[in-house]
């Protein structure tokens, strides 16, 4: 919009321009004026409501109850035999420090990997059953602060855990037809693992052990030492002296190898890479556009103000206040304004929606995102556009029809 005046300027002969006969260009019945006023502030709209929506979900994501404790959690790769091999040296002599609540190893942490393994039944006929899986030691429950809902956690004084006991979330007891209290007892076997059955020994709530993007599935969880992750859960008082402690034990369990870390939080955080992406773009788009339509709007009031020279001088003699003459300048955008408004929102709601859909856990789309997105386009017509009507509304008429 701000090469239109230009464009339709360079058309006509400047005498008549100085004439002050520039009005038969019909300006306000511009339809090309209005498509390109109305294009660059719809654009600007979605852009506007995609970036509030989109920082919403982050913020929701970022604030959702995922079932477990992410804070303050430190995990290394189990990456060598050798780690392997000393994981009980490497916790007993994490145990013992004050600043350690718990130390756990597991095949794969919240937010990472887990197996999907075919499970033997034996209540319902020895049929088999996909589900998620979870290998690791005594210590994961507690470590992420996992709840328990029915039956018990895996205990050391149990020695028959390591190859005869699972626990099954939420999720898996409902899929295989059983209520909670039912499951305890039942009999399963993981296969390709397994040369006996495992008994049910606890019920987990169901938490968020992958990305919120997919629903909560089916997970069982046994004791066995296939370790991918530590996990050392610390208190958070002296988060320097705690990482230096871990990294004591770790040199003494796995001599050779650097020690390498990162925080469950930050790595959970990295699932949605992609999303915060996105937002920091569509902010930075939202900003550009909603400066490209405002200078092409100003240039427009510019121009319109120009053409209605002579009509405000003629009202400012009659009698017209500047109130009066702002708000006719005003009105013509201001509508073009309500219309971009009417075909953005569901061109937004639409793209929006669907990006949505790729999660399976997300905010509602509701109406305050789109009117919040009215009110600042709205603001930031009227400061543009009152800008340059007040400094045409105040101009001396005696100029402007002086040649009349």
């Amino acid at each position: 919009s701000g090469g239109y005046p230009a464009f339709v300027l360079s058309a006509v002969q400047p005498a008549k321009i100085l004439k002050g006969e520039g009005s038969s260009i019909k300006s306000g019945k511009s339809i090309l004026r209005r498509v390109l006023v109305i294009t660059q502030f719809a654009i600007s709209i979605i852009l506007i409501i995609g970036t509030i929506l989109i920082s919403k979900q982050m913020n929701y994501l970022s604030n959702a109850k995922l079932g477990f404790n992410k804070e303050h959690v430190v995990l290394i790769n189990v990456d060598n035999s050798t780690f392997r091999n000393n994981m009980k040296l490497f916790k007993d002599e994490l145990e013992r420090e004050a600043g350690i609540e718990s130390v756990t190893a597991m095949s794969g942490e919240p937010g990472g990997f887990h197996d999907n393994y075919a499970y033997k039944i034996a209540d319902k006929g020895g049929e088999y059953v996909r589900m998620r899986s979870l290998l690791c030691d005594e210590d994961y429950l507690k470590t992420f602060g996992i709840k328990v809902i029915q039956g018990r956690d895996f205990s050391k004084e149990f020695s028959t855990d390591q190859n005869e006991a699972i626990i099954l979330n939420e999720t898996a007891v409902k899929t295989l037809g059983w209520t909670p209290q039912e499951a305890i007892g039942k009999l399963i076997s993981i296969n390709f693992i397994d040369t006996t059955y495992r008994k049910v020994i606890g019920v987990v709530e169901d938490y968020n052990f992958t990305s919120l993007k997919n629903k909560i599935e089916p997970l069982a969880i046994a004791v066995r030492g296939d370790f991918r992750k530590a996990a050392v859960k610390i208190n958070g008082a002296d988060i320097e002296s705690s990482l230096k402690t871990i990294e004591k034990a770790y040199a003494q369990a796995s001599p050779g190898y650097p020690f390498e870390y990162e925080f469950l939080d930050e790595s959970f955080d990295k699932l949605y890479k992609s999303e915060k992406d996105a937002q920091i773009l569509f902010r930075n788009f939202s900003i550009t556009a909603i400066i490209i339509a405002c200078l092409g709007l100003l240039g427009l009031v510019m121009y319109a103000a120009e053409l209605k020279r002579k009509e405000i001088g003629i009202r400012k003699v009659l009698g017209a206040s500047v109130a009066g003459i702002v708000a006719l300048i005003t009105k013509e955008f201001l509508v073009l304004v309500v219309i971009a408004n009417i075909i953005a929102w569901p061109v937004s709601y639409y793209f929006m929606n669907e990006w949505l859909s790729d999660f399976a856990y997300k905010i509602n789309i509701g109406l305050d995102s789109f009117i919040i997105s009215a009110l600042i386009t709205f603001t930031i017509a009227i400061i543009t556009i009152g800008f340059q009507a007040i400094k045409a509304a105040v101009a001396n008429p005696v100029k402007s029809i002086k040649y009349e």
